[in-house]
């Protein structure tokens, strides 16, 4: 219809009325725009003749992607803009690197859409109507994938890599339907809600990281379960903290992580790998919670200074599901566990126990099928509330509590293994001292009467890893001892002894060294050095470290020899020479090196192995050297400056 066909009736409430619906048809028409269907001949986007009716879709049009004979589907690669997005079932739709597709409303698959990279934009309208949904595949490798309003989980989502973005709230239709969804990251953004298990239950998989930025979020209205099953590490993070219902950790023998407070209102399903709370918590939401499971070869990790996720009702633990606490200075919760370690550093409290009405073979308070201690510096306390409240591991009394341990391990090396066990300020009765890495009990250790006390746990045959130990001469007939430690465990410090004359005879002290560790303690690089001030002239003197514990027990180290034959003389004359320099010194058949160096440290001659008490060298340029005469016997070594004039 054209304006001046209204013209006769212009003046008239009837042509105001026709000239009314003329406009709002028009402005209808123009913004629903037309359906275009593909019918390509190519996989080009940007060919009309790929379309019906013939010409690339507009902003408004609504787009349909419909089986072809011919095989032709569309790949985008560009930035392309459409009202709505069907692909029909046996359809095919391919999103590549370059492609960013923004959809005002809805996105239905019936077919298949393949996300090998770029970004969708779905429901950026964000309003009723503007779902993705349908009963076919898509396949996400990587790119971003952006949902405006309702995600409708009924078909397959298999998402192996890329980034599901939340951008809008969902509404009525929301996680609705019986689909499988796989998902690798997820991001929700700040102050909305996508109304995940609102409708109904739901269940859906991450491989990657779950990053929740909106405090609305709500998993629990109607119950839903998250399964995080990557193959690699994984984060649960975000700037707000999301309350799950259900959530299973599993995959292959991987990591998640905690990045922040997490809480769960159902059911904490660890099934295989680990799950590491960091310094974080995953406490139920209330005391009357579900499960915490731990399956068998799966590991809890607890770290900071928390202690086990609490408000769960039952705790079930696997043969062996692990329990680690990784953190600083922690409290044992009072629990059965089927595998217990103890790393990280500080103390680890074990729980004060009540009295116990029955004698302990028949009553234990807590039983542990294997103690882990991994850390050598690790002290593990064992309260003591009253005379009837026992908390050791072990204790041969009637009426006092104690632990159940099956199994001791101390440290993951092959190399011996301490523990020692100190009541008050007694001396401390050794309860293993070997070299067997694991120690088997079938019942209950036995150890002194039961006191307050704590367990300090020393790793390998030395409690200190000594790293280097020399020995060499110094100048003014001295000898400097220097050695250094990686690590070390309650340790006082180290005796100088030397003996002289053969090995097998008695080693004098020279002097103590005291640890430089706090409390004898200590993970990092220490340096030490002692100088023997008075060694014994013309004779081979064989020098070692007498380490010696808090607890008195003392460890050797390997012995270093010098040779002391008296200090060599030697002399570089004459000076300044026309070249022709003599070096003279006490002849006693050591061998001698002799290097010489310019005034810049370039090596100009060198000399090995000489014997001779008297050595001539001849220099041929002018200028000031360097001569350096050594002793590799000894480790004597000298350097005298000469000018050569020529």
């Amino acid at each position: 219809m054209k304006l001046h066909s209204l013209m006769p009736f212009i003046g008239t409430k009837k042509s105001f009325i026709l000239l009314f619906y003329f406009l709002i048809v028009s402005a209808v028409t123009t913004v629903n725009g037309a359906t275009k269907t593909w019918i390509g001949t190519n996989s080009t986007w940007g060919t009309s003749s790929n379309w019906s009716p013939s010409g690339v879709p507009a902003t408004a049009d609504d787009v349909v992607i419909a089986f072809t004979s011919g095989g032709n589907y569309p790949i985008i690669s560009s930035t392309i803009t459409v009202e709505s997005l069907t692909v029909n079932a046996t359809a095919f739709l391919t999103v590549n690197t370059g492609a960013n597709l923004s959809i005002a409303s809805f996105l239905n698959v019936n077919g298949t859409l393949t996300i090998n990279d770029g970004i969708i934009d779905q429901g950026t309208d964000h309003g009723g109507g503007d779902d993705f949904y349908g009963t076919g595949t898509v396949n996400m490798y990587n790119g971003t994938f952006k949902v405006g309003h309702d995600f409708r989980a009924t078909g397959t989502f298999n998402g192996t890599g890329g980034l599901v973005n939340f951008t809008g709230s969902g509404g009525g239709n929301a996680w609705t339907g019986a689909g499988t969804t796989q998902f690798n990251n997820v991001l929700i953004n700040a102050s909305l809600n996508p109304k995940i298990g609102t409708k109904q239950y739901v269940t859906f998989s991450l491989s990657g990281n779950w990053t929740n930025n909106s405090s609305s979020v709500d998993l629990i209205s109607k119950g839903s379960k998250v399964i995080f099953n990557g193959t690699g590490a994984q984060t649960i993070g975000g700037s707000q903290t999301t309350r799950f219902s259900d959530v299973e950790i599993s995959g292959s023998a991987s990591t998640k992580s905690l990045a922040i407070n997490t809480e769960v209102a159902g059911n904490l399903s660890i099934l295989s790998g680990t799950l590491d709370l960091l310094t974080y918590t995953i406490n139920n939401v209330s005391s009357g919670g579900g499960t915490i499971s731990i399956a068998t070869g799966a590991t809890l990790k607890i770290g900071g200074t928390n202690t086990f996720p609490s408000n769960y009702t039952t705790k079930s633990f696997g043969s062996p599901g692990i329990v680690e606490y990784s953190g600083t200075n922690q409290i044992i919760a009072n629990l059965d566990y089927a595998d217990l370690t103890l790393s990280g550093s500080g103390t680890k409290t074990f729980p004060a126990l009540g009295s116990n009405s029955g004698t302990v073979a028949s009553n234990p308070i807590l039983g542990i099928g294997t103690l882990r201690i991994l850390n050598n510096t690790l002290k593990v306390i064992l309260p003591n509330n009253s005379t009837n409240d026992e908390g050791i591991f072990s204790s041969i009394y009637r009426n006092y509590r104690r632990y159940k341990v099956n199994e001791l391990i101390f440290g993951t090396g092959s190399s011996g293994q301490a523990i020692g066990y100190y009541g008050g300020s007694a001396s401390p009765n050794t309860l293993t001292d070997g070299s067997d890495v694991v120690k088997s009990f079938s019942s209950y250790l036995t150890s002194v009467s039961p006191t307050n006390g704590y367990f300090y746990v020393a790793l390998g045959l030395l409690p200190v890893t000594l790293t280097s130990f020399t020995a060499k001469p110094a100048p003014n007939r001295t000898v400097s001892l220097n050695w250094a430690t990686s690590s070390e465990t309650v340790n006082k410090g180290f005796r100088i002894e030397r003996q002289a004359g053969n090995i097998t005879g008695k080693y004098e002290s020279l002097g103590f060294v005291s640890s430089k560790a706090n409390g004898g303690n200590s993970q990092v690089d220490l340096y030490y050095n002692f100088m023997d001030v008075s060694p014994r002239s013309g004779a081979t003197a064989y020098y070692r470290l007498a380490q010696e514990d808090l607890d008195g027990k003392t460890t050797f180290s390997e012995v270093r020899v010098v040779k002391l034959s008296g200090q060599t003389v030697s002399m570089v004359y004459p000076n300044p020479s026309n070249g022709a320099v003599n070096i003279s010194r006490n002849a006693d058949g050591r061998k001698m090196n002799i290097q010489v160096m310019d005034i810049s440290g370039r090596m100009i001659q060198q000399f090995s192995n000489i014997t001779d008490a008297n050595y001539k060298l001849n220099i041929v340029k002018s200028g000031m050297y360097n001569i350096k005469i050594s002793y590799p016997e000894t480790g004597e070594q000298s350097t005298q400056r000469i000018v050569i004039e020529r």
